[in-house]
């Protein structure tokens, strides 16, 4: 079911003004697509709240994924009229994508938590941090942020055996943190009672919701994965290092507060 028939689908279940977004849609998606929201609640006569929930209700973030998806639409059935310039209907797609993903870190982050993690990563004996694969770009980049805020913190660690070395040495005073897209390799659960049983503080930055190791760490930060949503080829790594710069300007507030 493309996203029209999806709007179509549930024109049963829309209040007057969820019918107004609907039919407007469904008669203009080229110029849904191409007008700010401020325009388009204009030419509706809604509000940018019932734009919102609109979009919600259809199962996105909010409105710029379901602009993103109707563009995409667009550009699969080739409806895009012959003005439009490929390049920058590209261009349109790739940043809304992401920027709907950078948004969605507002509801699925919790400041609280970061400042506790935080907390912790300032007053720890040690930190190790652990990626493999993709997720040790992330690794590493996070290491070399949190240098910058005078916290001593050790350099990534991206190889199993040097994982299992490392955890082995670890102590209640210390604290380890994790990158793992969605330990699709089963690592980090076949080894997680390993990783438990040194007592240190364990943090988890993924894009997995649930984790069967889950239950089983201090910090869990699951981040918005919806990149993923239609097969798309982006790289999701760009979200972990918002998160990174997120939780990292934290850190350095709690070390410019000793």
């Amino acid at each position: 079911m493309d996203i029209l028939e999806l709007i179509q689908a549930s024109f049963d279940k829309y209040t007057n003004n969820e019918l107004k977004i609907a039919n407007y849609i469904i008669n203009n998606p080229r110029q849904f697509c191409r007008k700010d929201i401020e325009n388009i609640t204009q030419a509706v006569g809604i509000s940018k709240a019932g734009l919102i929930r609109f979009a919600k209700k259809l199962g996105f973030n909010g409105y710029i994924e379901l602009r993103y998806e109707i563009n995409r639409y667009l550009i699969s059935n080739n409806t895009m009229d012959s003005s439009t310039n490929s390049q920058s209907d590209l261009i349109k797609i790739i940043t809304t994508k992401y920027i709907s993903s950078i948004e969605a870190l507002n509801d699925s982050l919790d400041l609280d938590v970061i400042k506790k993690a935080c907390q912790d990563l300032a007053t720890v004996n040690r930190s190790k941090v652990f990626g493999l694969n993709k997720a040790g770009l992330a690794a590493k980049q996070f290491c070399y942020r949190v240098l910058n805020t005078y916290t001593e913190i050790s350099h990534a660690i991206d190889d199993t055996a040097l994982i299992l070395d490392t955890v082995r040495t670890i102590s209640e005073d210390d604290m380890i943190i994790i990158f793992t897209n969605n330990d699709n390799t089963g690592f980090y659960g076949r080894y997680s009672d390993e990783f438990s049983q040194t007592k240190a503080k364990i943090m988890v930055v993924t894009f997995a919701d649930d984790l069967k190791f889950k239950n089983d760490v201090d910090y869990y930060f699951a981040l918005p994965h919806n990149l993923m949503q239609y097969g798309t080829f982006l790289d999701l790594q760009a979200i972990s290092y918002v998160f990174i710069e997120i939780f990292v300007s934290q850190l350095a507030k709690i070390n410019g507060d000793k």
